[in-house]
């Protein structure tokens, strides 16, 4: 077990549970959300499927099957609910990155609907940053697959397709609103260097207890919080390794500190159509910058690695890093290219470590001593 001590930070230990399986309905489950505290859950499929939203509780039984009437269905590719529990269907999904039809559909309090099926309002938007159906491969960065609600509004976190591979994710913002709405990028964040299939966004939820916004991918997860109003990629963020490898599209949270988490069924492996529950214990410190410098060095437990994270990056802080012992002697080299980098920590010695940055131009606050126990 690592423990790194910070009188003043408290960080998180993961806790995994696979639940149960999912309904056939759900084999391609691609959004999820709960509008009771997580008594029971929403949860829809992607393409392919009937135009349908099924309601859950934590053992996988159906208990309500509700139709979205009068419209057809492109791609639904995630599920988020507001303060006064109605629903938002994204019907944005855009693998080609030539979709013009783009929707987000509205249900009002679905769970006061009478009968088993409910008409929607309709959000129609455009990227008004595209002008090519699709773009060139360099800059497909139209797919989305990842929606939250938050004060008023709908945010969306694109899926990364380019090629050769960028890694960033933009982030839009809409009315909550029935209307026709062009969109532009109010920021973005690189999640990593790639392969892909690591590092595009397939999901979102939103802890509207902590503020805490979680953007899922297949292998990791990345939480932001202690951001400025609605701009998420300003604040922390920390990546999360979870513990297995399967096509997730869907997380949301119940409580604070609780998520729930699906996989899609993949045939050929015979794995995942999952319903999970993940957990945060404190247990584990976050040693941050007493003056406000935005970096964290943290644990990641499951993987038996330290992460250190930027909540704004920029030039200054690309380079060469070091472990150090008391004496001054250096344990270990990385590089930082990137917002948040995974160390290998199996071979540190036990005890109080210092962090630092080789050369810095803004001078010694890019040091940071933590207590490290293997």
């Amino acid at each position: 077990m690592f423990v790194l001590y910070s009188p003043e930070h408290v960080a998180q230990t993961l806790r995994w549970e696979p639940l149960c399986k999912l309904p056939a309905t759900l084999r391609g489950s691609s959004g999820l959300v709960s509008t009771n505290g997580g008594s029971t859950i929403w949860s829809l499929a992607d393409n392919n499927s009937p135009v349908e939203l099924y309601e859950l509780d934590t053992l996988c039984n159906t208990l309500r099957t509700l139709r979205v009437a009068g419209i057809d269905k492109t791609d639904w590719e995630d599920l988020t609910a507001d303060d006064s529990g109605n629903l938002y269907i994204g019907d944005f999904g855009n693998n080609s990155n030539d979709r013009k039809d783009l929707r987000i559909l509205i249900l009002q309090q679905p769970e006061s609907a009478s009968g088993d099926s409910i008409l929607p309002e309709i959000i129609r938007f455009r990227y008004a940053n595209q002008s090519e159906y699709p773009p060139s491969p360099a800059n497909r960065n139209f797919d989305m697959e990842a929606m939250v609600w938050f004060d008023d509004s709908l945010h969306l976190f694109s899926k990364n397709r380019t090629e050769p591979f960028t890694g960033f994710c933009y982030h839009h913002v809409m009315p909550a609103h029935a209307g026709e709405y062009d969109v532009l990028p109010v920021d973005s964040f690189r999640t990593g260097p790639g392969p892909m299939l690591f590092y595009w966004i397939t999901g979102a939820g939103l802890d509207r207890s902590t503020g805490t916004l979680a953007l899922l991918s297949h292998d990791r997860l990345w939480l932001f919080d202690d951001y400025p109003g609605n701009r998420f990629f300003q604040g922390r963020v920390r990546e999360i390794r979870l513990p297995v490898y399967t096509q997730k599209e869907a997380i949301c949270a119940t409580s604070v500190k609780e998520w729930y988490l699906t996989d899609e069924y993949n045939d050929a492996l015979r794995s995942g159509g999952q319903l999970y529950r993940m957990r945060f214990a404190d247990a584990t410190g976050v040693a941050e910058s007493p003056d406000g410098d935005g970096w964290t060095i943290s644990t990641d437990p499951i993987n038996r690695s330290l992460a250190l994270a930027f909540s704004r990056f920029d030039d200054p802080c690309r380079g060469t890093w070091a472990i150090e012992d008391l004496n001054g002697r250096c344990l270990l080299e990385f590089a930082v290219e990137q917002a948040t980098t995974r160390i290998p920590a199996e071979a540190l010695p036990r005890g109080l470590l210092l962090v630092r940055k080789r050369s810095h131009p803004r001078g010694a606050t890019a040091k940071r001593f933590f207590w490290f126990s293997n």
